[in-house]
């Protein structure tokens, strides 16, 4: 399932509007770009939308920065009962392997950014969940892997209420400065271990049996099935908006119409335009979502000309592309490539 098929939870935004305001940055500034306001975030029945929450994190990382710091501080602030229901199944979990077990398949009602995947080593029992940021757009992927691993530890030591069990950690990224790799050994217990070829949180099999201090099995299944169907609702919501990304991205250069859409997905243009509108979405919207992505991706790893990107992505002069671009971020498509690979 695609991380943007699935409306999430208020908590995550709020916690992330919290931290932005705290580092002296209001939260109209934090929010703009959205049709949400912070008190909204408050209430929990809200839905708010992945692409919502990715205009957060973008505003909070064009005023203050992209640095490690915002991702750590960010991941600090992930407690188990942030995230509701989901953090209550975790919580009542017998062991961490149980705790794995419930919350892994509905992850995508935490906090976390990244894809998760579990991998078991036989050899010595250990459990490796790996973080995949590839879905998401360059610009966050980095504060996505720092808020997630230490969102993650921060959740483990809810669970275990001690930060005394250490949980290695790997990263494709480069080492940071030595102040934040202490800071890093601080939180993980051990030091992580940066240009790996995986993101990764191990864990080590000796901890995953021991018996957690809330363990509860009937406040555990209760929690799990009302997350099941809370998921089950929101990926039903949401998901035309998926399944449109999914054609828009596999043919960039075509501009879809609300009368193709509708008989890609079998479905009338009627019935399409009133489940756009209870998403809160348009055709060009999502067109422009698609395009603003592959277009950052095909800047940064194609190494494409600019003027091959854009006929890529449909657009009948480089002008208009760049146009687009400076909407996007701010910045023409040559300087965006050049400050990104300076990162």
């Amino acid at each position: 399932m695609s991380l943007h098929e699935v409306l999430r939870s208020p908590a995550s935004a709020a916690l992330l509007v919290d931290m932005a305001t705290d580092y002296g940055m209001s939260a109209t500034d934090a929010l703009a770009g959205t049709k949400l306001t912070r008190p909204a975030l408050d209430n929990l029945d809200l839905e708010v939308s992945f692409r919502d929450e990715l205009k957060i994190i973008a505003n909070i990382l064009d005023a203050l920065g992209d640095n490690p710091e915002l991702g750590i501080e960010a991941g600090l602030r992930c407690h188990a009962s942030s995230p509701g229901i989901w953090g209550l199944a975790l919580m009542s979990a017998k062991t961490i392997r149980d705790a794995i077990a419930v919350g892994l398949p509905l992850a995508t009602l935490s906090f976390c950014l990244c894809r998760l995947e579990l991998v078991k080593d036989a050899a010595d029992g250990s459990l490796r969940i790996v973080l995949d940021p590839s879905e998401l757009p360059i610009s966050v992927r980095r504060f996505a892997l720092e808020r997630d691993s230490t969102g993650i530890r921060t959740l483990q030591c809810d669970l275990m209420m001690t930060s005394d069990v250490p949980l290695q950690v790997t990263y494709t990224t480069s080492s940071p400065d030595d102040a934040v790799t202490q800071r890093l050994v601080e939180i993980f217990g051990v030091e992580p271990k940066f240009n790996t070829g995986e993101n990764g949180l191990i864990i080590s099999g000796d901890w995953l049996d021991v018996p957690l201090p809330k363990a509860n099995e009937n406040a555990k299944s209760l929690a799990e099935r009302q997350a099941m169907e809370i998921l089950r609702q929101r990926s039903a919501r949401a998901g035309v908006s998926g399944l449109l990304r999914d054609l828009m991205f596999a043919n960039p250069s075509t501009a879809l119409t609300l009368e193709d859409a509708a008989r890609a997905l079998t479905v009338s243009s009627r019935t399409l335009r009133r489940n756009l509108a209870l998403e809160g979405v348009s055709l060009r919207t999502l067109q422009e979502e698609v395009r603003e992505a592959l277009a950052e991706e095909l800047l940064i790893t194609d190494g494409l000309a600019v003027a091959e990107i854009a006929e890529r992505l449909g657009y009948s002069q480089v002008s208009n592309f760049t146009q687009a671009f400076r909407r996007w971020k701010g910045v023409g498509p040559r300087e965006y490539r050049q400050k990104m690979l300076r990162t």
